[in-house]
């Protein structure tokens, strides 16, 4: 009898041995498959490469003849801006265009408008307390070239004269450009572009 106790006994214990042994390896192949999937996920990610540019660039402007021009790169704006004097909006083909100046006194340029943005004004922008808080302006695509990329991108037209920079490139640019910006430098890149479309 007591033979038989010894044996139901350490059945017991190697059955008991067996079964936290089998729940180990299960919770080891558990960990290992969400382990790969994880890793799975990290390589599945793209790589994005981002460029580095100072406060202020100089690039090119294609569709304008290649005209070169200071950019204030701007994280605290949205959209891009652009210089434009002497701007009339007229009908073309029964579609809304625009035509501009970029400096005073040269040449014009006109172009097709994707449509009209509200621009809330700066406070030296309003004239009186009674004065509309934003503005109504033309939005064109234009390709810019910075770096090494040439991207079309949404354009706002507004007498920039004021300013010290023609061109204004917001986040919605600079995201589209892949532009990290370091505010304690300038003109850290030469704008690469073919002289022809």
């Amino acid at each position: 009898m007591s033979n038989m106790k010894k044996m139901i006994l350490l059945s017991l214990v190697t059955f008991s041995t067996l079964a936290v042994s089998y729940a180990d390896k299960q919770e080891e192949q558990v960990e290992s498959g969400a382990q790969a999937i994880a890793d799975e996920k990290i390589e599945a990610k793209p790589e994005i490469t981002k460029v580095i540019y100072g406060h202020d660039e100089i690039v090119i402007l294609p569709q304008l003849g290649n005209m070169s021009l200071p950019a204030k790169l701007d994280t605290g704006a949205k959209t891009a801006s652009l210089n434009a004097l002497d701007l009339k909006i007229f009908t073309k083909n029964k579609e809304k265009w625009v035509r501009f100046q970029v400096e005073s006194g040269k040449k014009y340029y006109e172009f097709p408008i994707k449509r009209m943005s509200r621009i809330k004004k700066r406070s030296g922008e309003i004239e009186s307390p009674d004065a509309s808080t934003s503005a109504e302006r033309p939005v064109i695509e234009l390709e810019v070239c910075m770096g090494d990329q040439r991207k079309k991108l949404e354009v706002n037209l507004t007498d920039r004269t004021h300013f010290t920079f023609p061109l204004l490139i917001g986040k919605i640019g600079l995201t589209k450009l892949k532009a990290i910006v370091d505010p304690s430098v300038s003109k850290l890149s030469k704008p690469i572009c073919p002289t022809t479309k």
